[in-house]
Protein backbone atom coordinates (compact mmCIF):
# COMPACT_ATOMS: atom_id res chain seq x y z
CA UNK A 1 0.00 0.00 0.00
CA UNK A 2 1.43 3.24 -1.12
CA UNK A 3 0.08 5.61 2.31
CA UNK A 4 0.85 9.30 2.74
CA UNK A 5 1.86 10.06 6.69
CA UNK A 6 -0.15 12.56 8.73
CA UNK A 7 0.59 13.38 12.60
CA UNK A 8 -2.63 14.53 14.15
CA UNK A 9 -1.31 17.61 15.90
CA UNK A 10 -4.03 20.56 18.09
CA UNK A 11 -3.22 22.56 20.76
CA UNK A 12 -1.30 25.57 22.24
CA UNK A 13 2.04 24.04 22.10
CA UNK A 14 2.54 21.77 24.64
CA UNK A 15 3.02 18.98 22.55
CA UNK A 16 4.92 20.30 20.04
CA UNK A 17 8.21 18.56 21.33
CA UNK A 18 6.87 15.44 21.08
CA UNK A 19 5.28 16.14 17.57
CA UNK A 20 9.13 17.40 16.39
CA UNK A 21 10.75 14.40 17.86
CA UNK A 22 8.11 12.02 16.28
CA UNK A 23 8.28 13.90 12.88
CA UNK A 24 12.45 13.08 12.83
CA UNK A 25 11.86 9.71 14.13
CA UNK A 26 9.27 9.18 11.45
CA UNK A 27 11.31 10.72 8.21
CA UNK A 28 14.35 9.20 9.20
CA UNK A 29 13.12 5.84 7.77
CA UNK A 30 9.59 6.80 6.26
CA UNK A 31 8.28 9.21 3.69
CA UNK A 32 8.58 12.80 5.15
CA UNK A 33 5.25 13.15 7.13
CA UNK A 34 2.07 16.01 7.53
CA UNK A 35 0.71 17.32 10.00
CA UNK A 36 -3.04 17.24 10.56
CA UNK A 37 -4.74 19.91 12.62
CA UNK A 38 -7.74 22.42 12.57
CA UNK A 39 -8.25 25.67 11.69
CA UNK A 40 -6.95 27.27 15.08
CA UNK A 41 -4.14 25.37 16.19
CA UNK A 42 -0.68 27.45 15.53
CA UNK A 43 2.02 25.76 13.62
CA UNK A 44 5.92 26.79 13.56
CA UNK A 45 6.49 28.70 10.25
CA UNK A 46 8.87 26.34 9.24
CA UNK A 47 6.55 23.00 9.55
CA UNK A 48 3.30 25.16 7.88
CA UNK A 49 4.10 24.04 4.13
CA UNK A 50 3.91 20.10 5.49
CA UNK A 51 0.63 21.41 7.28
CA UNK A 52 -2.93 20.35 6.19
CA UNK A 53 -5.46 22.10 7.86
CA UNK A 54 -9.61 20.82 8.00
CA UNK A 55 -12.39 22.70 9.30
CA UNK A 56 -13.70 20.32 11.95
CA UNK A 57 -16.41 22.29 13.01
CA UNK A 58 -19.42 19.93 12.00
CA UNK A 59 -17.85 17.50 14.34
CA UNK A 60 -17.18 19.42 17.94
CA UNK A 61 -20.70 18.30 19.05
CA UNK A 62 -19.08 14.90 19.99
CA UNK A 63 -16.54 16.58 22.07
CA UNK A 64 -17.81 15.97 25.58
CA UNK A 65 -16.72 18.63 27.54
CA UNK A 66 -15.78 18.01 30.93
CA UNK A 67 -14.86 14.52 30.51
CA UNK A 68 -11.23 13.11 30.82
CA UNK A 69 -11.16 12.22 27.16
CA UNK A 70 -12.04 15.22 26.01
CA UNK A 71 -9.17 16.18 24.11
CA UNK A 72 -9.61 12.33 22.81
CA UNK A 73 -12.84 13.08 21.22
CA UNK A 74 -11.42 16.40 19.16
CA UNK A 75 -8.41 14.10 17.67
CA UNK A 76 -11.36 12.29 16.28
CA UNK A 77 -12.89 15.32 15.13
CA UNK A 78 -10.13 16.57 12.93
CA UNK A 79 -10.12 12.78 11.76
CA UNK A 80 -13.43 12.93 10.96
CA UNK A 81 -13.33 15.70 8.94
CA UNK A 82 -9.91 14.47 7.23
CA UNK A 83 -12.13 11.55 5.86
CA UNK A 84 -14.76 13.37 4.34
CA UNK A 85 -12.37 13.89 0.98
CA UNK A 86 -11.15 10.57 -1.10
CA UNK A 87 -7.64 11.06 -0.91
CA UNK A 88 -4.90 10.34 -3.88
CA UNK A 89 -3.74 7.20 -2.02
CA UNK A 90 -4.45 5.93 1.62
CA UNK A 91 -2.87 7.43 4.25
CA UNK A 92 -2.22 6.47 7.94
CA UNK A 93 -2.86 8.62 10.38
CA UNK A 94 -0.61 8.90 13.84
CA UNK A 95 0.02 10.08 17.51
CA UNK A 96 3.06 12.08 18.55
CA UNK A 97 4.22 9.66 21.04
CA UNK A 98 5.70 7.23 18.86
CA UNK A 99 9.35 6.49 18.18
CA UNK A 100 10.25 5.00 14.68
CA UNK A 101 13.09 2.18 14.32
CA UNK A 102 12.88 1.60 10.74
CA UNK A 103 10.85 1.56 7.37
CA UNK A 104 7.29 0.85 7.89
CA UNK A 105 6.77 -0.04 4.29
CA UNK A 106 7.26 -3.86 4.57
CA UNK A 107 4.14 -4.18 6.49
CA UNK A 108 2.07 -1.46 4.78
CA UNK A 109 2.42 -3.30 1.61
CA UNK A 110 0.82 -6.31 3.37
CA UNK A 111 -2.40 -4.23 4.08
CA UNK A 112 -4.91 -4.52 1.34
CA UNK A 113 -5.73 -1.50 -0.23
CA UNK A 114 -9.50 -1.52 0.35
CA UNK A 115 -8.93 -2.18 4.39
CA UNK A 116 -8.75 0.24 7.63
CA UNK A 117 -5.64 -1.48 9.72
CA UNK A 118 -5.01 -1.08 13.35
CA UNK A 119 -2.88 -2.71 16.28
CA UNK A 120 -4.33 -5.02 19.28
CA UNK A 121 -4.11 -2.73 21.88
CA UNK A 122 -1.73 -3.99 25.13
CA UNK A 123 -4.44 -4.02 27.51
CA UNK A 124 -7.00 -5.63 24.40
CA UNK A 125 -9.66 -5.45 26.73
CA UNK A 126 -13.73 -6.25 25.93
CA UNK A 127 -15.85 -3.84 24.49
CA UNK A 128 -19.87 -4.14 25.02
CA UNK A 129 -21.48 -3.36 21.20
CA UNK A 130 -25.11 -2.26 21.28
CA UNK A 131 -27.31 -4.94 19.58
CA UNK A 132 -28.13 -2.76 16.99
CA UNK A 133 -24.75 -2.48 15.64
CA UNK A 134 -23.79 -6.14 16.03
CA UNK A 135 -26.73 -7.51 14.45
CA UNK A 136 -26.41 -5.03 11.66
CA UNK A 137 -22.75 -5.44 10.77
CA UNK A 138 -22.58 -9.28 12.41
CA UNK A 139 -19.97 -9.15 15.21
CA UNK A 140 -20.41 -10.40 18.67
CA UNK A 141 -21.71 -8.85 21.71
CA UNK A 142 -18.26 -8.11 22.55
CA UNK A 143 -15.03 -7.73 20.95
CA UNK A 144 -12.03 -6.57 21.65
CA UNK A 145 -10.04 -3.19 22.06
CA UNK A 146 -7.03 -1.65 20.00
CA UNK A 147 -5.39 0.95 19.86
CA UNK A 148 -5.69 3.81 17.65
CA UNK A 149 -2.11 5.93 17.99
CA UNK A 150 -1.26 4.39 14.33
CA UNK A 151 -4.36 3.98 12.04
CA UNK A 152 -4.24 2.99 8.02
CA UNK A 153 -7.27 4.23 6.12
CA UNK A 154 -7.94 3.49 2.21
CA UNK A 155 -7.72 6.42 -0.05
CA UNK A 156 -11.25 6.47 0.23
CA UNK A 157 -12.58 6.38 3.90
CA UNK A 158 -15.56 8.18 3.85
CA UNK A 159 -17.49 5.20 4.40
CA UNK A 160 -15.19 4.23 7.60
CA UNK A 161 -16.20 8.43 9.26
CA UNK A 162 -19.67 7.28 8.58
CA UNK A 163 -19.55 4.13 9.88
CA UNK A 164 -17.75 5.66 13.41
CA UNK A 165 -20.73 8.44 13.42
CA UNK A 166 -23.09 5.95 13.19
CA UNK A 167 -21.36 3.25 16.41
CA UNK A 168 -20.92 6.74 18.33
CA UNK A 169 -24.24 7.69 18.29
CA UNK A 170 -25.50 3.57 18.97
CA UNK A 171 -22.28 3.21 22.03
CA UNK A 172 -23.01 1.84 25.34
CA UNK A 173 -20.38 3.89 26.99
CA UNK A 174 -21.03 7.18 26.54
CA UNK A 175 -19.27 7.77 29.71
CA UNK A 176 -15.44 5.93 28.84
CA UNK A 177 -12.21 8.09 28.89
CA UNK A 178 -11.03 5.94 25.62
CA UNK A 179 -14.63 6.10 23.72
CA UNK A 180 -12.87 7.64 20.63
CA UNK A 181 -10.41 4.83 20.79
CA UNK A 182 -13.11 1.88 21.25
CA UNK A 183 -15.25 3.42 18.61
CA UNK A 184 -12.24 3.20 16.40
CA UNK A 185 -12.32 -0.46 17.61
CA UNK A 186 -15.84 -0.59 16.85
CA UNK A 187 -15.53 0.81 13.41
CA UNK A 188 -12.60 -1.67 12.49
CA UNK A 189 -14.43 -4.72 13.56
CA UNK A 190 -17.56 -3.72 11.51
CA UNK A 191 -15.73 -3.06 8.84
CA UNK A 192 -13.89 -6.50 8.63
CA UNK A 193 -10.35 -4.68 9.21
CA UNK A 194 -6.70 -5.51 8.61
CA UNK A 195 -5.04 -6.40 12.06
CA UNK A 196 -1.36 -4.98 11.91
CA UNK A 197 1.55 -7.26 14.34
CA UNK A 198 2.31 -5.33 17.99
CA UNK A 199 5.68 -4.36 16.23
CA UNK A 200 3.48 -1.70 13.91
CA UNK A 201 2.97 -0.01 17.65
CA UNK A 202 5.17 -2.14 20.09
CA UNK A 203 4.09 -0.58 24.09
CA UNK A 204 5.77 -1.79 27.38
CA UNK A 205 2.71 -3.31 28.88
CA UNK A 206 3.21 -6.16 25.76
CA UNK A 207 7.01 -6.63 27.90
CA UNK A 208 10.37 -6.35 26.06
CA UNK A 209 10.48 -4.54 23.35
CA UNK A 210 11.51 -6.75 20.64
CA UNK A 211 14.51 -6.20 17.83
CA UNK A 212 12.40 -6.32 14.97
CA UNK A 213 9.84 -3.60 16.54
CA UNK A 214 9.35 -0.82 13.80
CA UNK A 215 6.79 1.73 15.33
CA UNK A 216 7.22 2.37 19.51
CA UNK A 217 4.11 3.42 21.38
CA UNK A 218 5.12 5.71 24.46
CA UNK A 219 2.96 5.59 27.70
CA UNK A 220 2.82 8.37 30.50
CA UNK A 221 5.79 9.98 31.66
CA UNK A 222 8.13 7.63 29.08
CA UNK A 223 6.84 10.14 25.69
CA UNK A 224 8.71 12.91 27.98
CA UNK A 225 11.92 11.27 28.45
Amino acid sequence: MTATPYFVYFGDGKFLPLLNGAMRSHDAHNAPARILTDLASPIPPELQSRTTRVDNSDFLGFVRKGNRGESFDYKSTITLAFLREVQPNGFYIMDCDQAFRRSMQPELDKIPEQLMALCPDAAYRLIPISRLISSKYSIPSEVHEMTTSLIVFPADARHLGELYIECLKNTTEQKHLLLEQRNWSVVWHCSKGYQMPKIMNWSRLYGPEPDNSIVRHYHGEEKWK
